[in-house]
């Protein structure tokens, strides 16, 4: 299979447009996008299909004190026209996974997690900045997320995307009695600035 290699140590530092990215992202992940990730880790990203469910459950499993069940993700698979879907490879391996939702205008990021074997090689920024730019290609506007309040990793990470805290939903995450941080921010490409400005 012909997949899409890209750099990704160098497509975010770009201050310049690159032919690399004179494509669609979305279309793109049919096949999938692979990218040279600065600790030389090949991460493959694609959509997720009905097959990667009971691995992406796994991790969601370890990773989440309420995890999802495996009727959910099949159910957010089943229409592709909203939602966005899609995993992380390395080596055979499913070691991540976000799952988006394209609403008129909004981009809301629902889910998003990475094996814990696998964290700090920067596979969630990746997947997060393929992510907002399928949600830029389908019209939307403003992105926005739900992140538990003791989640630091995760809102830095955000923060590092330009997300900003507009509210607190009170006990959001109720098994553990967790405050959920809302996030936004508005994305678009901005062609003068480098392709790494959304």
């Amino acid at each position: 299979m012909a997949y899409k290699r890209i750099d990704f140590s160098k497509l975010i530092t770009s201050k310049r447009a690159k032919k690399d990215v004179d494509f669609s992202w979305h279309k793109a992940t049919e096949n999938g996008i692979i990218f040279h990730l600065e600790n030389g880790d090949k991460l493959l990203v694609r959509q997720m299909q009905g097959q990667d469910v009971r691995s992406v459950v796994a991790i969601e499993r370890v990773t989440f004190p309420s995890p999802w069940s495996e009727a959910s993700f099949f159910y957010r698979l089943h229409d592709r026209n909203f939602n966005v879907s899609l995993v992380g490879i390395i080596e055979d391996k499913i070691v991540a996974y976000i799952v988006s939702y394209a609403i008129y205008e909004d981009f809301h990021i629902s889910n998003v997690a990475v094996h814990r074997n696998f964290r700090r090689r920067g596979i969630a920024r990746a997947l997060l900045w393929v992510n907002l730019h399928i949600g830029i290609e389908l019209n939307c506007t403003v992105a926005h997320l739900e992140v538990r309040k003791s989640n630091k990793s995760a809102i830095r990470l955000y923060e590092r995307f330009g997300f900003q805290i507009y509210g607190v939903r009170k006990n959001y995450y109720e098994k553990e009695n967790e405050d959920a941080i809302l996030m936004r921010k508005k994305i678009s490409i901005i062609k003068q600035r480098g392709l790494d400005a959304i």
